[in-house]
């Protein structure tokens, strides 16, 4: 989301260059509140009100300082939050259709990117060539591997077709990217038991869950134990 929002920033000009880079020195706080805080979607209202509540008002600004990052959170709200009803879409279209959280977060990355790329078109008018032509930049200017190129296509192949209602969609004649070579390294059952053995005994319970049900890291470590009824 970061480039998209640097690119309607600098097409903004109601704003000083001076301002600008004060919001960008503050937005760049806010994702990374948003991140390390899993909030996934800025553009939600609520995620700005807790970025104020616990993050501005607790380091207890400078008064002028605390204005300049009022500012800069209406200016995104009111410049950025607006533009963004395909986001909300695919939000909803994501849930509905009880994709995982790891692919919500996968699908709207790649959404934003998108929305980068094609600015300033706007995604609900972007068409099948528009896609193409990303997937080849992807390929030929990214120089991304196959796989990271295929997510690239299912998270706008899903966008077309929940969000944009299309449902012949045909992204053909793109150049693909190349494939991955390496081989995957794999343990064996005793080299997994050495490496498990040799943890701290705190976390050799998580290691041997993780092993025997094949769980992400993400997945492991939400994980809460109930009391029995």
């Amino acid at each position: 989301m970061k480039t998209w929002i640097e690119k309607v920033l600098a097409d903004d000009v109601n704003v000083s260059e001076k301002k600008k880079g004060v919001y960008r020195k503050v937005l760049a706080w806010y994702l990374g509140y948003c991140s390390k805080n899993e909030l996934l979607h800025p553009s939600e209202r609520e995620n700005g009100k807790a970025f104020w509540r616990n993050g501005v008002l607790a380091k207890d600004l400078e008064g002028w300082k605390r204005v300049e990052t009022g500012d800069a959170l209406k200016w995104f709200f009111t410049m950025v939050e607006e533009q963004d009803k395909p986001g909300r879409q695919m939000r909803v279209a994501i849930r509905r259709n009880h994709l995982r959280y790891r692919t919500e977060q996968t699908y709207m990355g790649w959404l934003r990117r998108f929305q980068a790329f094609l600015h300033p078109k706007g995604v609900m008018d972007a068409e099948e060539s528009d896609v193409v032509r990303y997937l080849t930049h992807l390929a030929v200017s990214e120089r991304v591997v196959s796989s990271t190129q295929n997510q690239a296509f299912n998270a706008l192949l899903f966008f077309f077709r929940k969000v944009k209602g299309v449902e012949e969609v045909a992204f053909d004649g793109s150049r693909r990217a190349r494939s991955s070579k390496r081989m995957p390294v794999v343990l064996t059952q005793t080299e997994v038991k050495l490496l498990i053995g040799a943890m701290p005994e705190e976390w050799r319970l998580l290691a041997r869950l993780q092993y025997g049900a094949g769980l992400r890291v993400s997945e492991l470590f939400r994980l809460r134990v109930h009391p029995m009824r």
